[in-house]
C-alpha cells in the first residue's frame, strides 16, 4: 500500500493523526480497535504486529526521518556492518531475532564487558532508539550493567542500567557528569533512546516504543562527527554468580529532518 492511500486509509479506520514526537503519528482509540491491514492498534497506535520473537511491535523511522545504515532487527543474526568485540566470559549470541550478552563473573579481574558497535559515522542530528526487553540482574548489589552508547574516541554519550539505576551520562574531553539517575523499571523503560538535536543529545525512555519521554538532555560531546553506535553488557566488579543476560532488539538509526 503506497504511503498515501495508508495515510487515506488511516483516517478513515479508528485512527486520528497526531503530531508529536518530530514527525506525523496515528493514533486509535484503544487496543484491538480497527486499523487498515497489515497494521493493527498496539499501544494505542496503528503500527507493525508482534516482532516473530513474539516481543513489542519494531520500532521504525518516523515520517519525515531518513534509515541510517546502521540498524537492524537482528532477525538474520549479526548485521553486515557490527564489529562484535567479545569477551569470552561475556559470550555475544544474535539468536532468535535478539542480540544477547550475557556476562559472568571474572574471579581474576572482577570485569568482563562485551561490545557490539558499528563503524564510526557522524551521528549529528540522529536519533538511536533500541528495546530492551531482557535486562542483567538490575538488584542495588549487582555487579552487572548494560548500555547503549554513542562513542567517540575521547567522548561519548550513554544511558546504562548500573545497580538498579539508569545513568544519563556524558564524557566530555574535560571530565565525565553523570546528568541523572533514576530507578530502573523494565516496564516504563522498556525502549530507550538518545536524541540528538540543535547541539544537545536528548535521553529519552518508553514503555511502547512509541510514546517518549525526555528525562534530562545535555549538550553533546565533542566527538559526535566520528562516533559509533554501541550496544554492550557487563561485569564491572564481582558478582558471585552469573547476573543473567540483556537481550537487545530492534536497533533504529534514523536521521532527523
Amino acid at each position: 500500500m503506497g504511503y498515501r492511500l495508508l495515510a487515506v486509509a488511516l483516517l478513515a479506520s479508528a485512527c486520528r493523526v497526531e503530531v508529536d514526537f518530530d514527525g506525523t503519528r496515528y493514533r486509535c482509540e484503544a487496543s484491538g480497535a480497527p486499523c487498515p491491514a497489515p497494521l493493527e492498534c498496539l499501544a494505542g497506535y496503528c503500527q507493525a504486529g508482534d516482532a516473530p520473537d513474539g516481543g513489542s511491535p519494531s520500532l521504525a523511522c518516523l515520517d519525515g526521518e531518513t534509515a541510517g545504515p546502521y540498524g537492524s532487527d537482528f532477525e538474520a543474526g549479526a548485521p553486515s556492518w557490527a564489529s562484535v568485540d567479545e569477551n569470552p566470559l561475556s559470550p555475544v549470541r544474535f539468536e532468535a531475532g535478539l542480540l544477547e550478552i550475557a556476562p559472568d563473573y571474572d574471579p581474576l579481574a572482577g570485569m568482563a564487558r562485551s561490545a557490539v558497535s558499528s563503524p564510526a559515522s557522524d551521528l549529528h542530528g540522529t536519533r538511536v532508539a533500541v528495546e530492551v526487553p531482557q535486562m542483567v540482574d538490575a538488584s542495588t548489589g549487582s555487579g552487572a550493567e548494560a548500555a547503549l552508547t554513542l562513542q567517540g574516541a575521547s567522548s561519548w554519550a550513554t544511558l546504562v542500567q548500573r545497580k538498579g539505576a539508569l545513568h544519563l551520562i556524558v564524557h566530555y574531553q574535560s571530565g565525565t557528569e553523570d546528568i541523572q539517575s533514576l530507578l530502573y523499571e523494565p516496564g516504563p523503560h522498556r525502549y530507550w533512546q538518545l536524541r540528538d538535536r540543535l547541539g544537545f543529545v536528548l535521553f529519552e525512555l518508553s514503555p511502547d516504543g512509541g510514546s517518549w519521554t525526555e528525562h534530562s538532555r545535555a549538550p553533546e560531546p565533542e566527538d559526535l562527527s566520528a562516533s559509533t553506535i554501541e550496544l554492550s553488557a557487563g561485569t564491572t566488579q564481582a558478582t558471585g554468580a552469573p547476573p543473567g543476560e540483556v537481550h537487545f532488539d530492534d536497533l533504529v538509526h534514523c536521521r532527523l529532518p
